[in-house]
């Protein structure tokens, strides 16, 4: 699972960069992490990732 903008970035097709880059553009200081776990989650499909899923999932609920 990438950890980090360019592992993110890495990870996603040619056309999802571009989504990527206007999405985290226009991102404020308030939703730039909701962001992140969005992609996070859009590129991540490991079993042993799951764990993770649900983490970034209930932190975003309590926002």
């Amino acid at each position: 699972m990438p950890a980090t903008v360019d592992g993110i970035r890495a990870a996603l097709t040619a056309d999802q960069h571009q989504l990527f880059d206007t999405e985290l553009g226009g991102a404020t200081v308030e939703t730039v992490a909701d962001v992140l776990r969005h992609w996070v989650l859009e590129v991540a499909s490991d079993p042993e990732d799951e764990e993770v899923f649900a983490r970034l999932e209930a932190e975003t609920s309590r926002l």
